[in-house]
């Protein structure tokens, strides 16, 4: 077989902004052949005990339709003095509402105005070739 990594996941990039102090929210990404999709998530110059926030949310379509949060907001505390944060988290697919098909992203931080980016990846393909 030669099968290759990107055979196996599936990317987008979810959203980049110069200012996350309003929430951004990734685009809508499908699930549906996906067991898992991760979210690398940045804020650059994150202001001195700033938390960021990530917060998975789920739709019927990759319009929005019907938008709300999946699961509890993961928080993560800026390093002493401030600077950068990134942090990986994940979900499975079967964690999706009944009738929900898609995921977003929003993150936001409550202190100062990093930039900030989210990238999804799908990851334990259903349908691999």
């Amino acid at each position: 077989m030669n099968k290759q990594i990107q055979d196996c996941l599936g990317f987008a990039l979810g959203g980049v902004s110069a200012d996350i102090s309003s929430a951004l929210d990734s685009a809508y990404v499908s699930a549906a052949d996906a067991r898992r999709i991760l979210a690398h998530v940045q804020a650059v110059g994150a202001a001195d005990a700033s938390t960021l926030t990530v917060q998975f949310r789920e739709a019927t379509d990759d319009q929005g339709t019907g938008v709300q949060n999946l699961g509890s907001a993961i928080t993560q505390a800026a390093p002493s003095g401030g600077g950068d944060i990134s942090i990986t988290p994940e979900i499975r697919a079967d964690e999706l509402s009944e009738g929900f098909t898609h995921v977003t992203v929003r993150i936001s931080v409550d202190a100062g105005a990093p930039a900030g980016a989210i990238g999804l990846v799908s990851g334990d393909r259903r349908f691999n070739p």
